[in-house]
């Protein structure tokens, strides 16, 4: 399977000049993958485009008890422990535990998934789910997805080296990466592209 990836930018609250940044996530939707779009194919169903396709579902994220998607993830993929971490996030099924998904979003972060990586970024960067705030960590995981190809992250990463936060301040690096993001149609790039003469 991939995913599309939907726009889920970071907003500034206070602008750029000296103000705080708030982070909102809106995660990537999943597609069917090509197999089951054979599937679906041969038993002529009406053709839909890829995009509007329901996903499949390996974990039944809506009748799981929450202990019971938490240990169907810790023992399932990588991308499981994205999901249900995302699950966890935003009351998918399950009651609303920032704990379980800051955990299992570190999980599938270690383990290279770039959505988990830039869901980590963000809860760090907010303190979220039991975790510190910590600017630096943030960075190091946003860039991380970013150079996986996540344009919310590369957006944030550009933003965070133009303050300085959690990045030493590098506008070289932040226009490299707010081109990058606005190269994917992150619309918040091409704006601040626009807006600031980059």
């Amino acid at each position: 399977m991939f995913y599309l990836k939907v726009l889920a930018a970071f907003v500034l609250t206070a602008g750029l000049a000296g103000g705080a940044y708030a982070f909102t996530f809106v995660p990537p939707l999943k597609v069917q993958n090509a197999q089951s779009t054979q599937v679906a194919q041969a038993t002529q169903a009406p053709q839909v485009p890829q995009a509007f396709q329901a996903p499949i579902e390996p974990m039944d994220l809506e009748s799981s008890s929450p202990d019971d998607l938490f240990k169907a993830a810790q023992n399932g993929s990588t991308d499981d422990r994205y999901r249900a971490a995302y699950a966890f996030e935003n009351g998918t099924g399950v009651p609303v535990d920032l704990y379980r998904a800051a955990q299992l979003y570190l999980a599938a972060a270690q383990e290279g998934h770039p959505d988990a990586q830039f869901s980590l970024g963000v809860f760090l960067s907010q303190g979220k789910g039991g975790l510190p705030v910590n600017q630096s960590e943030s960075a190091r995981w946003l860039l991380k997805a970013a150079e996986q190809g996540v344009p919310q992250a590369q957006y944030n990463v550009a933003l965070a080296y133009f303050k300085g936060l959690g990045l030493p301040k590098n506008e070289t690096q932040a226009v490299f990466w707010m081109k990058k993001a606005a190269s994917s149609g992150l619309v918040e790039a091409e704006q601040f592209i626009a807006e600031n003469n980059l």
